[in-house]
């Protein structure tokens, strides 16, 4: 099996996704990383220093812990960890 595609991600810009989450009284820095492959697939890293307000989701979303750590539903999520969020 090969890889069909490869990425270097750190090639791709970090944006800036933190205005929804501040104007719903968040605190901190929100940021993101989009990597799209040629068949649509998608991966996004999310860089989070700070703290979201209460909110829910559209749809069901999988985690996983890079480095540091958060409180997810009153449980500490800490680095090398792998979450599914329900919506």
């Amino acid at each position: 099996m090969s890889a069909r595609t490869i990425v270097d991600s750190s090639t791709v810009p970090w944006t800036d996704v933190g205005a929804p989450l501040l104007a719903m009284g968040g605190r901190g820095h929100y940021r993101a990383r989009v990597l799209r492959a040629p068949d649509g697939s998608v991966v996004r890293f999310l860089n989070f220093d700070g703290e979201a307000p209460p909110h829910f989701h559209i749809r069901s979303t999988s985690l996983y812990m890079l480095d540091g750590a958060l409180e997810l539903r009153g449980r500490r999520f800490e680095r090398g960890w792998w979450a599914l969020e329900p919506y």
